[in-house]
């Protein structure tokens, strides 16, 4: 098999990566470029508003160069998990800005969207198949949990990226997938060894967090070969040594050496690092255990209520040298027994001031304190738009909660309808 040659540009699409990293990259004949665009770390909220968590601009940024690099050099782009958790509108929103960026530099190709959104009456459906299952201490799934979740996503495998690749599409936006299935599915599709390609596509998908020095995301590139894979970074100032990429085996994994995917598990109990030079580090004996059916999991949010936070400052010496006393003594005057509160009851709120940035007003003539207040209510109550201090800033959000009571999102695995076996 010719070596197949990848680079992941970020490992998280929006939080950057260097030119110099990017172009070196581009100068060692890739077989594709590719970038994960999602985690579940920010927590719930984005999934549940369908928002990502990097600017517009980020994401532009980032997508501008490797989109026209991939049209100049003719090879495909893959990104995954579009817009953070792969909703329909995280995904529509990638796609305006690849269009936008094509339109602006006269950029033509073949781009695929491979949606992962479901709906309630599918998993339904799913559910009463007894196709549905709990991963996880968590309990299992029901159609009530179902009705209130705000949106559910299915973590895709490599399958759906390889259809759209064989369909013609050069740029392939898709939902919600697997971090390593995203360099895996071109490795697979070429008849690559099943364990390496798997296991250098989970080295690589967190890009410049297997480098080191290490400030900040930047370009990693991986070599593919018949029994062996080599990582080493873009930039010509850092480098990978054994143990960034023996330790990244571990990363968000509870096991150290065995990884789920869709078909199979990644078994690393036999894999040697070996350090080839300063900067690059060889992989071999990895080896994949093909699972006796297919199965995605599910991630999904429900509404918990709403949030409203402001931030105030204050540069009075004199409050400031009782700030403590005067919060714990007019929080509930000033904020629980006022009118602009949602409702007159105040049982199924919660509150929090935190004092930072203390000042020594006997040292400091302008000394500021502030307070960082928030306030929550249950969905059950819409909040009334408040009226808070002028010049404090103020924002007031909905909530999200991992449904089923999972710390995250609630996970279920379902057996996935492409797959023959399902």
């Amino acid at each position: 098999m010719p070596e197949i040659r990848m680079m992941a540009t970020t490992g998280m699409l929006g939080y950057g990566y260097t030119e110099e990293a990017f172009q070196r990259g581009l100068e060692q004949n890739l077989d594709f470029i590719a970038a994960d665009s999602g985690s579940m770390d920010p927590g719930p909220h984005y999934l549940g508003e369908g928002v990502p968590f990097v600017s517009r601009q980020a994401l532009k940024r980032d997508l501008s160069l490797m989109l026209e690099a991939a049209v100049d050099k003719k090879i495909p782009m893959l990104i995954g998990s579009a817009g953070g958790g792969g909703s329909e509108p995280q995904l529509a929103l990638v796609r305006e800005v690849v269009e936008e960026i094509a339109t602006e530099k006269n950029l033509h190709f073949d781009m695929a969207l491979i949606h992962s959104e479901q709906s309630a009456e599918y998993l339904k459906a799913k559910l009463a198949d007894g196709k549905i299952e709990s991963l996880g201490p968590i309990a299992e799934l029901t159609d009530d949990e179902i009705d209130q979740s705000e949106r559910v996503v299915a973590m895709m495998g490599v399958e759906p990226f390889q259809a759209a690749l064989k369909g013609g599409a050069q740029v392939v936006l898709a939902g919600r997938a697997t971090d390593a299935s995203i360099y895996s599915a071109i490795p697979l599709m070429r008849g690559a060894h099943a364990g390496l390609s798997w296991h250098l596509s989970k080295i690589i998908e967190c890009a410049g967090q297997v480098t080191t020095p290490r400030p900040g995301q930047d370009c990693v590139i991986g070599t593919l070969r018949d029994d062996h894979f080599l990582v080493e970074p873009g930039h010509p100032d850092k480098r990978c040594t054994r143990m960034r990429i023996a330790a990244h085996t571990l990363y968000e994994n509870p096991s150290p050496y065995r990884l789920e995917e869709p078909d199979g598990t990644l078994v690393t109990i036999n894999s040697v690092y070996e350090q080839l030079d300063e900067r690059i580090v060889k992989v071999s004996g990895s080896q994949f255990e093909p699972s006796a059916a297919y199965t995605v999991k599910l991630e999904g949010v429900k509404e918990s209520g709403y949030r409203t936070v402001f931030i105030a400052g204050v540069r009075d010496p004199i409050l400031i040298s009782v700030i403590d006393d005067f919060i714990a003594s007019r929080w509930k005057l000033r904020i629980w027994a006022s009118p602009r509160t949602p409702t007159g009851s105040t049982s199924a709120f919660t509150g929090r001031t935190r004092p930072w940035a203390r000042a020594n007003p006997c040292r400091i003539s302008t000394a500021m304190k502030s307070a960082f207040w928030s306030m929550s209510w249950p969905a059950t109550q819409t909040p009334a738009k408040p009226s808070w201090p002028r010049r404090a800033m103020h924002c007031c959000t909905r909530t999200f909660q991992a449904a089923n009571a999972f710390p995250e999102t609630w996970r279920s695995r379902f057996r996935h309808p492409i797959c023959p076996s399902a």
